[in-house]
């Protein structure tokens, strides 16, 4: 094997080839003609190297490649080692007519492209042709191409999928170590170790000598001497970009202009200064860049062209960066680090410069702290980095198990870090457990189904379980979100001394689940544009989702975000803006119609009769009293109405007007008193103020009403229905009540007297119970939609208690007054004497004791357990008699030889409050057989399914779910009994457990993604 020329250093930078593939059982190929291979030859071209460091020494390297298994390459930033070294290896086989087939990585998908597309129009060649890459799905090349460049997230998935190399004939891996200006070339030449006469002799380093161009280096300390750019003092308390150093920025910038002109000795204006250099900046995030964009941007008179370099920005658009500025404009890039590592702009100038001519690097940090705390080397990943995704991978292959092949990495992780990831593995259904516990193996387990899928996900692997128990129960959009939202930031803003605030509307979104998951859902879906008024960080959402500006796609469901704020009346496009123009039509007939004392008569006055007119949602409709007084005076008003001479409007008509509109029954038209909501061509959506109920009428059916009709109270009420809400039966993602409760609700209230019995009145809405007669029986109609499983008892909110209380007290007021008909003059004393009484009472106790129990709803103590989750191994605790269950130990199980618990800080130990049967663990064990079918793999996977059966199994999966948590008949509370030896585990004789486990894979494994509990035998 020849050796480098004399003097030449052993080093290192970056091309690894034969010595993997000796890994996987591949030797470095023999050269073979090119037209073995049925293949159109590389056409020998007499093209000029461009005059880089490397082209200097472009025979030697060659040589030195093609005689060595393992090379490194080392050479400062822009000395051609992406982009000449492949080439210089593809014409060498081409001036041979030998075949090659070159793959160079690079570590992101515009590095990639980039310099594929670079060389393909140096050497005037079809992109996809001879060169070409593959980035993500996208593959822009053929069967003739003969270098590809590529992530090295694609090649690492074509070894998995291969489990060869042997596709290739040189490999580069480019750009070893990110955000570094060095590596340790001696620790890669030692791993990289070459057999040569019986000896291990370290892998060849190449050393580039040379730099393109100087780079002069810049600290904040050498930036004092600027006058107007005023510097903070360094704070190290918090990873974030203070206010004043975008200023610095922003000043650095407009100084370059002064700078070039002293370098060309020229005294020009700007306006005539024609070539800037582009400006470079490093920035952490896509929020920090596109703060730093408005900035810019707002500098119109600069004349500056400003593009994002971001991994969430399409490939069109970073690609932008290499396009050449309009004469007299500057250039700049706001990126993330993914510029540092094989993204080269040749025009940059102020940056990562050099490469074109003499570059600055303006570091805005102390030189001290770049000096003491910045690392030269950065950590390698493997040792920073959860090991989940690794091991998967490393099981793809099927090279053993992991720990053996980890163990071979250049950093290997340590033993104990490889066992607790495979423990994790297992416990989350990625990895099997042997159904035998003495063949339990803590550092290897078969791969799942649910395993392989994770494997193929960019997200944490709890993320990824979270969609594919999306898919098994038929809502993969919602969990696609919350995985979604979860990898970011979170977009809920709690402000300075506004955390309440924050955390109440928090909230609202998140409805009558208060999980964070669905509130975040619940705004997502919602897109808010009033972000800041609900706390609400819309930059957050933005980053989750980019909205195209196709906005007249999002028509219904813009109008469906502004339902609550009222009827949209217009919606208008200005690229990602929209303008909503929408008409307020909510109705507040309570406030119109009732003073204070009016009000507490109201809710004194009980029961009352009423007709439903409209239903909203289940338990929240709007009616009017069907009592005898209560029809005599709507009687009343409806014929002085019909009588009159009725006048057109004066108006135009305009949402909130309150007018006379003209109303059909049962083929009788007259007219009642109506307030608008919008008006749409001829016609108008009235809200009839009396009844509560809606209609669409024609504008010349619209009369004036006179002022005293406008006066009279309205007679229309606001019903909710107190002490409930939607059980989980009903409760439906984003929304509050399913389609089969609002149909059953509808059936029991519409079209039949009822009876309401008022409990509060909250914001102008009674909050009620409501009944019905069947035959001569009065029915509550919570209790049936809570006996149907629709809905379950929930506590009030402390402000209709606080109302309840005041009801009480008014109730126990008028118990003796025998006439209920108030004169003009005895209201306001009766007015007066109410309000001085709830005073007195409220004053009375504000400082005893506290006589009013409130339950907080979260956030929830951090010793408070709620327990939610399919443990993949469970065991029954009997009492001592063994005919109940009492409790149950959750974990991973334990292991047999030794007698200790896998996962011990995993384990929970669980005493049950209610009765829990046989019964129970068969319905469970049956929900689990109907999720293994549809994440398992073989000839019964869900592949083999079609859409139909697939809907069927997740319908199934549904209803077994919610079939154990909203029993038809509840079940019977118990006190806990808590087991005398908690977290022991094999406690149970083995000779009364019962073994309900599925059938093993052909390998003689459980791979499915639950193991069925196992029963225990009760005493009778």
């Amino acid at each position: 094997m020849p050796l480098p020329k004399s003097g030449s250093r052993r080093k290192h930078r970056c091309r690894n080839v034969a010595e993997k593939r000796q890994r996987f059982g591949c030797t470095t190929p023999t050269p073979v003609p090119c037209e073995s291979h049925d293949v159109t030859c590389i056409p020998v071209t007499n093209y000029k190297y461009p005059d880089l460091p490397i082209t200097r020494c472009k025979e030697e390297v060659v040589s030195l490649i093609e005689s060595s298994s393992v090379v490194i390459v080392h050479g400062a930033t822009g000395s051609g080692k992406s982009t000449q070294l492949p080439q210089y290896i593809l014409d060498y086989y081409t001036q041979r007519s030998t075949y090659c087939n070159i793959v160079v990585t690079q570590p992101r998908k515009i590095g990639a492209s980039s310099i594929a597309r670079w060389i393909s129009r140096e050497r005037s060649w079809a992109l996809g042709g001879f060169v070409g890459y593959q980035v993500g799905l996208e593959k822009v090349a053929t069967k003739d191409t003969r270098l590809i460049y590529m992530t090295t997230g694609v090649l690492l998935q074509k070894i998995v999928g291969a489990k060869s190399l042997a596709e290739f004939t040189h490999i580069f891996i480019d750009e070893v170590i990110l955000m570094s200006a060095t590596i340790n070339c001696k620790e890669f030449a030692d791993y990289f170790v070459v057999p040569i006469r019986n000896k291990l002799n370290p892998a060849y380093v190449f050393e580039v000598e040379g730099k393109p161009y100087a780079i002069e280096e810049y600290y904040l300390n050498d930036l004092r001497h600027i006058s107007h750019i005023r510097l903070s003092p360094q704070i190290f308390d918090e990873p974030m970009i203070a206010k004043e150093m975008y200023e610095v920025a922003i000043s650095l910038i407009q100084l370059f202009d002064e700078l070039e002109m002293k370098e060309s000795g020229e005294n020009k204006n700007l306006g005539l200064v024609s070539e800037r250099g582009s400006v470079l900046v490093f920035l952490p995030g896509l929020a920090e860049m596109n703060y730093m964009h408005e900035l810019l941007t707002s500098m119109i008179h600069k004349r500056l062209q400003v593009y994002l370099l971001h991994s969430s920005v399409t490939l069109e658009e970073q690609n932008n960066v290499f396009l050449t500025p309009v004469p007299g404009y500057r250039k700049i890039i706001l990126s993330t680090n993914m510029a540092e590592s094989s993204v080269t702009v040749p025009d940059v100038k102020y940056g990562r410069a050099g490469r074109v001519s003499k570059g600055y690097c303006y570091r805005l940090v102390h030189k001290d702290f770049w000096t003491n705390y910045i690392p030269e080397n950065a950590i390698p990943e493997m040792l920073r980095c959860p090991l989940g995704s690794t091991v998967l991978k490393v099981k793809l292959l099927d090279m053993g198990e992991p720990r053996a092949l980890l163990a071979t990495a250049l950093s290997p992780p340590s033993i104990g870090d490889i066992e607790r990831t495979i423990l994790q593995l297992k416990e989350m259904g990625a990895l099997a457990i042997s159904a035998l516990p003495e063949e339990e193996n803590p550092y290897d387990g078969e791969l799942t189904f649910l395993g392989r899928v994770l494997a193929q996900l960019p997200v944490d692997q709890q993320l990824g379980k979270l969609i594919v128990l999306g898919h098994v129960f038929g809502c993969l959009e919602e969990c696609l979100i919350i995985a979604a939202a979860l990898s970011l930031k979170n977009f809920f803003a709690m402000p300075f001394r506004q955390h309440l605030d924050g955390y109440r509307n928090k909230m609202n979104f998140s409805g009558n689940s208060k999980s964070d998951c669905i509130a975040l859902v619940d705004a997502f879906k919602e897109e808010l544009d009033w972000g800041r008024s609900n706390y609400i960080q819309i930059k957050r959402i933005r980053e989750l989702k980019n909205i195209p500006p196709y906005g007249f796609l999002y028509y219904k469901q813009l109008q469906s975000l502004f339902r609550q704020c009222g009827q949209v009346k217009s919606i208008a496009y200005d690229g990602t803006k929209v303008n909503v123009d929408f008409q307020k039509q909510t109705v507040e007939p309570m406030q119109t119609s009732f003073g204070a004392l009016e009000q507490s008569q109201t809710i004194a006055s009980l029961p009352l009769s009423i007709c439903v007119t409209e239903v909203v949602e289940v338990g929240h409709f709007w009616g009017y009293r069907t009592d005898e007084k209560n029809m005599i005076v709507l009687k009343r008003l409806t014929t002085e109405i019909n009588h009159l001479d009725l006048m057109p409007l004066p108006v135009c008509p305009y949402p909130d007007l309150v007018c006379l509109a003209q109303f059909t029954d049962f083929e009788s038209k007259r007219y009642y008193r109506a307030q608008i909501l919008c008006v749409s061509g001829d016609s108008a959506e009235v809200f009839f103020v009396d009844y509560g109920n809606r209609s669409r009428v024609f504008l010349n059916h619209l009369k004036e009403i006179p002022n005293y009709l406008r006066e009279l109270p309205f007679q229309a009420l606001e019903f909710k229905m107190c002490k409930m809400r939607p059980s989980a039966k009903s409760l439906v993602c984003g929304e509050q009540w399913s389609y089969g409760a609002s149909q059953r609700f509808a059936s029991l209230v519409n079209d039949c007297a009822l009876i309401v019995k008022v409990y509060s009145v909250v914001h102008s809405v009674l909050r009620v119970d409501v009944y019905r007669y069947s035959g001569i029986k009065e029915v509550n109609i919570r209790d049936v939609l809570i006996e149907e499983g629709y809905a379950e008892l929930a506590e009030e909110s402390y402000e209709s208690k606080q109302s309840n209380e005041l009801k009480e007290l008014y109730s126990k007021q008028v118990e003796n007054e025998e006439n209920a008909y108030v004169t003009p003059k005895k209201t306001k004393k009766e007015e007066k004497h109410l309000i001085e009484m709830l005073l007195n009472h409220f004053s009375a106790n504000k400082f005893g004791a506290p006589n009013c129990k409130a339950t907080l709803h979260g956030p929830f103590n951090p010793y408070e357990l709620k327990c939610h989750s399919m443990t993949q191994i469970s065991r029954f605790r009997v009492d001592k008699s063994g005919r109940s269950f009492t409790g149950v130990l959750c974990g991973l199980g334990w292991n047999q030889s030794l007698g200790t618990p896998l996962l011990p800080e995993h384990d929970m130990e669980l005493a049950f409050d209610v009765q829990f049967g046989v019964d129970d663990i068969v319905e469970i064990n049956i929900l689990r057989t109907a999720i293994n079918k549809l994440v398992c793999d073989g000839p019964n996977g869900p592949r083999y399914f079609g859409q139909e059966r697939i809907a069927q199994l997740q319908e199934n999966a549904r209803e077994k779910l919610l079939g154990l948590i909203c029993k038809s008949k509840p079940r019977q509370v118990i006190a806990s009994k808590w087991y005398g030896k908690p977290y022991d585990w094999n406690q149970v004789d083995s000779k009364l457990i019962i073994d309900q486990s599925e059938r093993e894979n052909e390998r003689g494994k459980n791979t499915f993604l639950y193991q069925l509990h196992k029963l225990v035998v009760l005493n009778t």
